[in-house]
C-alpha cells in the first residue's frame, strides 16, 4: 500500500502549526462569540438535509 498524497510527518507538524496560528489571528475574542447549542446545530442540520431530498 503506497500512499502517494500522504505528507512526511514533519511537514504536517509544520502545517498544522501554521494553520494553528492562522486560526488564532482570525478568531475573534471568546467573550464576543457565542457558540450554538447542539440541538441548533442539529435541527440546522436535519433542515439542510430534509430540504435536500
Amino acid at each position: 500500500m503506497n500512499h502517494r498524497d500522504e505528507l512526511p510527518l514533519a511537514k504536517v507538524s509544520e502545517v498544522d502549526e501554521a494553520k494553528r496560528q492562522w486560526l488564532q489571528g482570525m478568531r475573534h475574542p471568546v467573550d464576543t462569540v457565542t457558540e450554538p447549542e447542539p440541538a441548533e446545530i442539529l435541527a440546522e442540520f436535519i433542515r439542510q438535509h430534509s430540504a435536500a431530498g
